[in-house]
C-alpha cells in the first residue's frame, strides 16, 4: 500500500475522531446544564411540600421530572 493512501487514511480517521469527540462533549455539556435544571426544579417541589403547599398536579410534574428521557445518560445520573 502506498505510504501516502495510509497517510491520508490515518488524517482522516483522526479528523473523524476528533469531529465524534467534540459532538460528544457538546451533548454532555447540554445534558449537564438539562440535568442542572431538572434537578433545581425538582429542589423547589420538595421545598413547596415542606413548606405546607401541595396540589395533586406538582406530584404529575415530579414523575415527569424524574423520569427524564432515558435516551439521556444524565436522566438518572449516568454520566
Amino acid at each position: 500500500m502506498a505510504p501516502e493512501v495510509v497517510a491520508e487514511a490515518m488524517r482522516a480517521y483522526a479528523e473523524e475522531t476528533n469531529r465524534l469527540n467534540r459532538e460528544r462533549r457538546s451533548m454532555r455539556d447540554a445534558w449537564n446544564a438539562e440535568f442542572k435544571k431538572v434537578v433545581k426544579d425538582i429542589d423547589q417541589i420538595i421545598d413547596a411540600i415542606t413548606e405546607g403547599m401541595f396540589h395533586p398536579s406538582m406530584k404529575d410534574k415530579m414523575t415527569a421530572l424524574e423520569a427524564g428521557d432515558p435516551q439521556k445518560p444524565v436522566a438518572f445520573g449516568r454520566l
